[in-house]
């Protein structure tokens, strides 16, 4: 008999998972070691019939651990911490207490954690004190990376940013805009291409962009299939992420698999990549 495991991603997003190759590629991992799968977003949907439970995010880990250990089944946790001090706000040290609390309870009572980067491997244990850890960075498909018609660079500047507002300060989107404004005052229309779901509190973004008159140049594609993300790594001059911190940085992985030039910060587990 197949055995069958929950993976637990809290969201009110239907579409996230379908939209996230985190996501998509565990899923068909855990399915192609044999396991039924049984996707679930919410607390109340937790199922009481599966043989162990994959949950993403510590964040919300705390309520699926509790409930393994009342079943008696194992619980692995992965994700990124973000264990660094931001001025903006967004990682683990800017959280409430009680998030913070949450958080570090999970992390000790799941039977693994499962760290995407070795900066974070050991922070964890550093900080967290959490000694069930294990280390499995992140990886990608290079067959889908592949273009067969040869693609001519643009003279444009990519970035790609998930636009929740404490994420869009972590990924620098204002400075982005801002150079995009000094190179216009200096002459330089160069495109800026900025790739990601637009959430509703990062509307200012776009406010920020007519404010600094760089409406024909600083352009925001929202969401796009992975098809078109492929095609515009390919095609753009160069990549452009700064950061205030990157508990991975798979878009900066990506961006190296096609061959495009790299601008990025020094910061985190981005020197790993």
């Amino acid at each position: 008999m197949k055995q069958s495991v929950c993976f637990y991603v809290q969201t009110n997003d239907p579409e996230l998972i379908n939209r996230s190759e985190f996501y998509k590629i565990d899923i068909k991992i855990l399915q192609d070691l044999g396991f039924e799968v049984k996707i679930c977003q919410s607390y109340k949907s937790l199922p009481n019939d599966v043989d162990f439970f994959f949950i993403w995010w510590w964040t919300y880990a705390l309520f699926p651990v509790l409930k393994a250990k009342r079943l008696a089944k194992k619980t692995v946790i992965t994700g990124t911490f973000n264990l660094a001090h931001h001025t903006k706000g967004g990682d683990y040290y800017s959280r409430p207490f009680y998030q913070r609390f949450m958080i570090k309870i999970s992390a000790r009572l799941t039977n693994m954690n499962i760290m995407v980067s070795k900066y974070e491997l050991e922070r964890i244990k550093k900080e967290i004190t959490a000694k069930n850890v294990s280390y499995s960075p992140h990886v990608l498909d290079t067959k889908k990376y592949e273009i067969y018609t040869k693609q001519q660079r643009k003279k444009n500047i990519l970035t790609i940013a998930w636009m929740g507002k404490l994420n869009a300060y972590r990924k620098c989107i204002p400075e982005i805009i801002k150079a995009a404004a000094l190179l216009k005052k200096n002459d330089h229309n160069i495109p800026f291409l900025i790739v990601g779901k637009m959430e509703k509190d990062a509307q200012f973004l776009i406010k920020m962009v007519k404010e600094a008159d760089v409406e024909d140049t600083v352009t925001f594609l929202g969401a796009v299939d992975e098809k078109t993300k492929v095609e515009l790594l390919h095609s753009c001059g160069i990549y452009l992420q700064p950061t205030l911190f990157e508990g991975f940085g798979l878009a900066i992985a990506e961006a190296m698999l096609c061959e495009v030039p790299v601008i990025t910060s020094n910061v985190g587990a981005v020197p790993e990549i």
